[in-house]
């Protein structure tokens, strides 16, 4: 036995180490620049600042998506009259190996009315996530718009999408937001980008994303019945039926 090879063998073990604890660093860094990004950001737009949050404060298909979830950097206050929070939700899909941790940045907006739960999803997200369709019926629309997004709406719902997704609708989600993800649940709208945000251009257009959904709800659905969050529950617990 070349007696260089125990030598060779803790060299390498102790390279090892210290790649390890440069990734730990690296990352203890990374999330000390996120935070305190966060909190400056949160400052000049009066809205208060929160290190987590809880799992039960949000309710859309994402957050069941894979294990191991977290609600970080929490973001909360009001904008254009609604009241909303901008957070970095943490999951991981798979396990060992196999495993993926995905950092998402979250917006957050409560609306006046509960809305069928509409996942708008975006091509440009990981399959990974795939399981968040489960239960839903996917809705084909004109033109290109399948080829950058994918509509999934409850059963009995289709006529309401066609109402709201209009082809000029379209167009502008293609242009302007092609790189992220729109869930209606209940009275709620939450907007994702499949990656953290630490550029106050990026999340200024965030801001103008959720006012312009908004505004295009309240605008392309007024013909759709308004309903509260019970309503909501009985018409698809009936449909189930």
């Amino acid at each position: 036995m070349n007696p260089q090879e125990p030598i060779i063998e803790d060299v390498n073990k102790s390279t090892k180490a210290y790649i390890m604890i440069g990734f730990i660093g690296y990352g203890h860094v990374k999330s000390k620049i996120k935070r305190e990004f966060t909190q400056q950001f949160g400052t000049s737009i009066g809205f208060s600042y929160s290190e987590s949050g809880g799992m039960d404060s949000v309710s859309s298909k994402l957050f069941k998506t894979g294990h191991g979830q977290s609600i970080l950097d929490v973001l909360s206050g009001t904008h254009d009259g609604l009241p909303m929070r901008i957070f970095t939700f943490r999951f991981t899909v798979g396990s060992g190996k196999n495993s993926h941790t995905y950092l998402y940045t979250v917006f957050e907006a409560m609306l006046n009315n509960a809305v069928p739960n509409i996942l708008l999803f975006s091509n440009a997200h990981a399959t990974a996530v795939s399981d968040w369709f489960s239960g839903d019926e996917t809705i084909q629309l004109e033109g290109d718009f399948n080829k950058y997004f994918r509509l999934r709406v409850p059963k009995g719902y289709e006529q309401e999408a066609y109402q709201i997704f209009t082809p000029d609708v379209m167009a502008d989600l293609i242009d302007r937001a092609r790189d992220y993800s729109f869930e209606f649940s209940e009275n709620h709208l939450y907007v994702y980008a499949t990656k953290v945000i630490i550029k106050r251009g990026e999340l200024d257009a965030m801001f103008g994303l959720v006012t312009y959904i908004d505004n295009l709800f309240r605008h392309n659905a007024a013909g759709v019945d308004m309903i509260t969050p019970a309503d909501l529950h009985a018409k698809i617990g009936s449909s189930g039926n």
